[in-house]
């Protein structure tokens, strides 16, 4: 090459040519390589992500092992094969991170594109990406159920699976509730003033006189009557708002006065639900606060009450039925595991009024058959919500909801 000399300009170079007059274009050359597998993760955004539904029954089973291996996008969203499902809101954004495996180099990675099934549902807002650990952004169109698929040069290398619903509101009424005195109580208090001064050697009129005097006295200072503990509020709305979010739920939580209620008619003092002896729940006193305390102009009524007498062990709260407008929390309760929070317990309740049941347990639950009932005395998913006893529990974050909890809300 020549350099120009000082003061001149350089010599643009010929073109090359295949005729008198002939010019070629430079091209970029565009990659045609691929990475082997695309795999979703949870980016903890909007909304929820489960990772169990789909779970696959071995490793070999996982559409991503070996990553080298021939896959296509399976007829059923169900399909066990590792694939993950995530919620989305109708008309609201929500991102996924990436991981690719094989030709992972920024090159390859581009040319990896990303579709919906239906965009009618749920659409693709950036159809590729630069790097392993970006997010590709969707967004919720309609109701429905729809695969996202990662492909390149026309190779299938993963998927994930959407459900978009219209957000839901739901009302929440929040009351505490108090024991006002109990007749029978005080009349006890008064026999045994009565008793007592007849073994003293008082008249029959005098010991009459004592009784009335105790009852008096009983009534003034509120006996068998009590203040149930608090929950404030704000503790309440951040873990539903973590929980439900999952199920695209707008909840709102509305504090009602507290209410001093007569439900206490049957011995012993407290709310009686299953007393020592009783072959089964009596929801007597528990109907008494509905009844003097209910607000059905909400979605639900969630009671804070203390003194829940239950003779088979801990009971933490409690729905009327499933699914019900009706559920109780019992706040004060002794040796409160940590991991059952009065919140969680008021966020599991409020689960069975709007009709989910114990995957662990009840074999009326709805849950896929790898999620439900026990193996070896534990729970198949432990981290879920409507896990109920402690023992089954793994951590303060057992809060999760599956895909089949999410329809049962919606």
């Amino acid at each position: 090459m020549t350099l120009a000399s000082a003061g001149t300009s350089p010599t643009a170079p010929s073109s090359p040519s295949t005729g008198a007059g002939a010019t070629s274009t430079l091209t970029t050359t565009v990659a045609t390589c691929c990475p082997d597998v695309t795999t979703f993760a949870d980016f903890g955004e909007l909304f929820g992500w489960d990772e169990r539904t789909n779970e696959a029954p071995s490793d070999a089973e996982k559409y991503w092992v070996p990553p080298t291996k021939s896959r296509s996008k399976p007829g059923s969203r169900t399909t066990r094969d590792g694939s993950n499902w995530i919620s989305i809101g109708v008309d609201k954004k929500d991102r996924v991170k990436l991981t690719f495996q094989g030709g992972a180099g920024p090159g390859c990675i581009r040319n990896t594109k990303f579709e919906s099934d239906d965009p009618g549902i749920v659409k693709v807002l950036n159809s590729s990406v630069a790097a392993s650990d970006d997010t590709v952004v969707l967004q919720g169109v309609a109701r429905g159920e729809v695969t996202i698929v990662a492909e390149c040069n026309g190779k299938v290398l993963g998927w994930l699976h959407v459900a978009c619903y219209p957000v839901k509101k739901i009302k929440v009424a929040v009351r505490r509730i108090h024991s006002k005195h109990s007749e029978s109580d005080v009349r006890t208090e008064g026999i045994a003033a009565e008793e007592e001064a007849l073994l003293a050697g008082a008249t029959a009129a005098s010991a009459a006189a004592a009784r009335v005097a105790a009852m008096r006295k009983a009534r003034a200072r509120g006996r068998g009557g009590y203040k149930s503990t608090n929950v404030p509020t704000a503790k309440l709305r951040a873990y539903f708002r973590k929980t439900y979010k999952a199920a695209v739920v707008d909840l709102r939580f509305f504090r009602l006065p507290a209410r001093s209620v007569a439900f206490d008619t049957n011995a012993p003092t407290g709310l009686n639900i299953l007393p020592a002896g009783a072959a089964s729940v009596d929801y007597s006193e528990m109907d008494a606060i509905i009844a003097a305390a209910g607000d059905a102009k909400y979605d639900y009524n969630l009671f804070l009450v203390d003194n829940a007498i239950y003779s088979r062990g801990r009971l933490f709260g409690i729905a009327r039925n499933i699914p019900s407008k009706w559920a109780f929390v019992f706040v004060n309760i002794t040796g409160r595991d940590e991991l059952i929070t009065p919140e969680r317990t008021a966020a599991h309740e409020i689960g069975h009024c709007m009709g989910m049941r114990h995957p662990h347990s009840d074999t009326a639950c709805t849950a896929p058959a790898h999620l439900k009932g026990e193996s070896g005395g534990t729970a198949r998913d432990r981290r879920n919500l409507m896990t109920s006893s402690t023992n089954q529990l793994s951590n303060l974050a057992d809060n999760t909801l599956r895909l089949y909890q999410w329809e049962i809300i919606q």
